[in-house]
């Protein structure tokens, strides 16, 4: 895992995930999709299981209709629904390569530790 710290006093952040924007964002899924032919397609996106493309879709008919514009902003996090957790869209230009430059690779155990039996 790589991590990094960031301070966003300079940034311009969208955050969708830690915010009310969440709901709003989650809620037009429900009523576009529900007119949907295909039965249940709210669920599956919503349960990470629909594709990037209707994920991309989805949050910038979602972002049109709240006249959001999620390239005014340095960074966007968003909802990840296959992994159940956030992600980060790095926009700025150069910020990213400040990043990966800074970034730390931290261990973490995938599997519980085995002893002598």
């Amino acid at each position: 895992m790589l991590t990094t710290e960031l301070s966003a006093d300079h940034l311009k952040v969208l955050d969708i995930y830690n915010t009310p924007l969440r709901s709003d964002f989650e809620n037009y899924v429900k009523q576009i999709l529900s007119v949907s032919k295909e039965s249940g397609l709210a669920e599956t996106f919503l349960a990470g299981r629909a594709s990037s493309q209707l994920y991309n879709a989805m949050f910038y008919g979602w972002a049109r209709s709240r006249q959001i514009d999620p390239d005014a902003y340095d960074l966007v996090i968003g909802p990840e629904y296959r992994n159940k957790s956030s992600q980060v869209c790095v926009k700025k230009p150069g910020l990213a390569k400040g990043l990966d430059r800074a970034a730390r690779i931290t261990g973490i155990a995938t599997d519980a530790p085995t002893g002598p039996k």
